[in-house]
């Protein structure tokens, strides 16, 4: 009996040992893709806040060309009302003139 007991129990642990043996395998396996996958999420946040800082620039001078067209167009109105209001002036003057040389002659 001790003799197929020990063949029993000797069967048991080789059986024991291989799972063992194909979990450690399992395991080692699991980490390593588990590493390449950290990795590749490292990679991905790296790249995605590059990206974040470019668009994020991009909407900055987008802002700044906004404001500068702003500012170009507020000049721009503002030099046609000088514009305006010195050719009115001088149309002023002109017919005041007219006027002044008509009822010197007159």
């Amino acid at each position: 009996m001790d003799m197929i007991e020990n063949t029993v129990l000797n069967r048991r642990l080789q059986r024991l040992k291989q799972h063992f043996l194909k979990m450690q395998a399992n395991l080692t396996l699991a980490e390593h893709v588990l590493m390449e996958q950290t990795k590749l999420v490292e990679w991905k946040v790296k790249n995605f806040l590059k990206t974040d800082v470019k668009v994020n620039k991009t909407i900055a001078a987008a802002k700044k060309v906004k404001d500068t067209e702003m500012k170009i167009l507020a000049e721009e109105e503002k030099v046609k009302d000088e514009i305006v209001e010195a050719t009115a002036n001088e149309a002023s003057q002109a017919e005041q003139t007219a006027a002044n040389t008509m009822a010197s002659q007159g």
